[in-house]
């Protein structure tokens, strides 16, 4: 794209790209409307960051020839989409990089309650990322790659709850297989807990579906926080032992019901006796047994504890799936954690953040900046 007028839909604007292909927006009509303004859009200045802005939120909510067509229509600047894919891939590792730099340490009320879920959902890539490891595939190919992702949220009374989302197509586990605290993932998780004050917190709780690695998480990296098995996660293991062994409906649900009251209500040992009549219970049985001290649900019912992991499972479909898993798509590592990163940044109100360290930091005239007048809008 190259210096051309246009008629556009939140003023008329001259548009061009230069300085490494970063866009200069210079709108030409006032008065100017809010968004243009929050942007930093403004009548008669040249700003990078209102068109990156738009490109980050853009790309990170639809597929690049949707934001392609959304920019000429909104702008009246015609933006390609490859041009919209590489500038948001370019933002999105700005972005990622930031959130490993730049760790806000927030106090948390000790009146307060702080809760921190994981879980990992498939990412399609293209073969060329799945190469080596088995998949589940009947043919044995791996198709995906897990993205992990980090919610953490803190509830006091009176005040709105705050969310804040990461994730990353990155490992729990070092090149040896074994988890550890060292591990990419692992220092996501404390660097949001960092940012949520989870260890200033009165009350503070870790979620979790019963993956080892989940457990072994927690209690190297937060061994004072209260364990809590998903309840759901649990449910579901008992309602498929309940399914194999009674085929009659009414029977079926009634059995479910029954072990569902038991267990919330604590009562796990009648659960586990009932679950050993049935056939093919052995997996099971083990699964709740592992987790028992996990599974204290009276006590959450007593104290307001979540006992279930709903917000990272919600997390996985809106925050991962939705823009991740649409038909035919197929990621590099590389451009899957780019535009999560956007996502969640996004999702967690955090964006504008970032673009004002940025600025903040050009008018420091910090070294670690470029000096070019566009390019130093974004971080070397």
């Amino acid at each position: 794209m190259h210096g051309s007028a246009t008629g556009a839909g939140i003023g008329f604007a001259r548009a061009s790209a230069s300085w490494g292909g970063c866009y200069v927006v210079e709108l030409q009509t006032e008065p100017l409307r809010p968004r243009e303004r929050e942007l930093g859009i403004n009548g008669g200045c040249q700003s990078t960051r209102g068109m990156l802005c738009v490109i980050g939120e853009l790309a990170a909510e639809c597929t690049y020839e949707g934001g392609s067509r959304l920019i000429e229509r909104l702008t009246g600047v015609q933006v390609s989409a490859k041009r919209l894919e590489r500038d948001a891939k370019m933002l999105g590792a700005k972005v990622a990089a930031d959130e490993e730099a730049w760790v806000e340490v927030v106090q948390a009320k000790p009146s307060s309650m702080a809760c921190l879920a994981v879980d990992g959902t498939g990412v399609p890539m293209r073969p060329v990322e799945t190469e080596g490891p088995r998949g589940k595939a009947e043919d044995g190919l791996a198709r995906t790659r897990e993205a992990k992702l980090a919610v953490g949220w803190v509830k006091d009374e009176g005040e709105r709850e705050s969310v804040c989302y990461s994730a990353a197509v990155e490992s729990a586990s070092q090149p040896g297989g074994s988890p550890t605290i060292t591990a990419p993932f692992w220092k996501r998780v404390e660097r949001m807990a960092t940012r949520i004050g989870f260890e200033q917190a009165g009350k503070q709780v870790f979620l979790g579906d019963g993956a080892t690695w989940i457990w072994k998480m927690a209690e190297e990296q937060f061994p004072q926080a209260i364990q809590v098995l998903d309840l759901y996660h649990a449910l579901e293991k008992i309602g498929d032992v309940v399914a194999d062994n009674f085929k009659d409906k009414k029977e079926q649900g009634h059995e479910f019901r029954l072990l569902r009251v038991w267990l919330k209500r604590g009562k796990l040992d009648g659960v586990l006796k009932r679950l050993s009549t049935m056939q093919n219970a052995e997996t099971t049985i083990r699964y709740l047994e592992n987790n028992r001290a996990r599974m204290d649900y009276p006590r959450c019912r007593r104290e307001g504890l979540p006992c279930a992991s709903s917000r990272v499972e919600s997390a996985c479909k809106n925050v991962v799936g939705a823009r991740m898993k649409r038909g035919g798509m197929r990621w590099t590592v590389q451009g899957a954690n780019a535009i999560l990163a956007l996502r969640c940044s996004i999702k967690s109100g955090q964006l504008d953040g970032y673009f004002d360290r940025v600025r903040k930091a050009v008018a420091r005239e910090l070294p670690v900046f470029a000096t070019n007048p566009v390019d130093s809008a974004i971080p070397a």
